[in-house]
């Protein structure tokens, strides 16, 4: 799938997200921060497939991929400001974890790098074995 199309999957899904049940929709900021640095991710690291995202029940928003053995989450906080990073070895066990603070505008080019960057080289772990 070329990377625009994996784009205007990932926008559609958190748009859709936004006319949810009051009870699953997740907060605006969790959905802005979401999109923002999944369009970075996906825009400039090539080869990333595109996640499942779906709300979370504290008013989140969760991007998983799962690739080979391994899944690759990111949790954003319904505030918008942190994002939780996690990635899970289901043969080894082997984990890793990171929260990142998002405190870029993100209309800023660079909104979330140092966090689509982690997913990437999870990721790129993941495709080397």
């Amino acid at each position: 799938m070329k990377p625009a199309a994996r784009m205007e999957y990932v926008a559609d899904r958190l748009h859709e997200m936004a006319f949810i049940a009051d009870a699953w929709r997740p907060a605006a900021p969790a959905l802005e921060a979401a999109h923002a640095l999944l369009m970075g991710l996906l825009f400039h690291c090539q080869g990333v497939p595109r996640p499942v995202v779906h709300p979370t029940t504290e008013s989140g928003v969760q991007a998983t991929w799962i690739v080979q053995a391994w899944t690759v989450q990111l949790v954003f906080a319904p505030d918008g400001q942190d994002v939780r990073a996690s990635a899970e070895n289901i043969e080894t066990l082997e984990k890793r974890e990171e929260v990142f603070r998002l405190e870029q505008d993100t209309a800023d080019e660079a909104f979330g790098r140092e966090a689509w960057q982690w997913v990437a080289k999870a990721l790129g772990l993941v495709n080397s074995r």
